[in-house]
């Protein structure tokens, strides 16, 4: 059986390995996060919340995932929950305000990585 806690940290160091690559930055992990509490990765102007877990019967994300991502940001950042189930791929949450000034906050759009 895996330890949960070393799936998650071995998720958000995937997570940020995808960004640094894909953006061609340094991006790491929130060390503090675990005693302070927190999202596991800031990345100004975005706060990132990683969930990895087994398969829940659905493939959505779990509310208080974003409440938690949400609350994490405080209005400085903007809130990002990526999350991956087992056997699923990689899916992103995020404002829709990110991508088009003129929705609100709180519309959220969702897309899948197909890798």
């Amino acid at each position: 059986m895996t330890d949960s806690r070393v799936k998650g940290h071995k998720f958000e160091n995937d997570v940020c390995k995808m960004i640094g690559e894909a953006f061609n930055i340094s991006v790491k992990r929130n060390l503090e996060q675990t005693r302070a509490g927190g999202a596991d990765i800031e990345l100004k102007p975005f706060l990132v919340e990683c969930k990895r877990y087994a398969q829940q019967g659905s493939n959505w994300f779990k509310d208080d995932w974003w409440e938690q991502v949400k609350r994490s940001s405080q209005n400085d950042y903007m809130p990002v929950l990526i999350y991956k189930y087992d056997r699923q791929p990689i899916r992103v949450v995020l404002p829709l305000v990110a991508i088009n000034p003129d929705f609100e906050p709180e519309h959220m759009l969702m897309f899948c990585n197909n890798r």
